[in-house]
């Protein structure tokens, strides 16, 4: 007898290339502006900057997960 699939758990899907690439884009964005440039409409800053574990791992917890 199979055990029944649990309802409750998302499935998972492989993500396609541009879905991939959708995201590097978005954390990349996310990860360039600078604190100064969160609340103006300047277009973000590539220059690199010391962000924390903590917070490297809080932002990209969501892309690791879903690889």
């Amino acid at each position: 007898m199979r055990p029944k699939a649990c309802p409750s758990q998302p499935a998972f899907r492989p993500l396609t290339k541009d879905e991939i690439d959708r995201r590097i884009d978005t954390l990349v964005q996310r990860l360039a502006v600078t604190p100064d440039e969160e609340g103006a409409d300047a277009a973000p800053s590539c220059r690199p900057r010391w962000i924390s574990a903590a917070e490297l791992v809080r932002r990209v917890r969501p892309f690791i997960v879903m690889n």
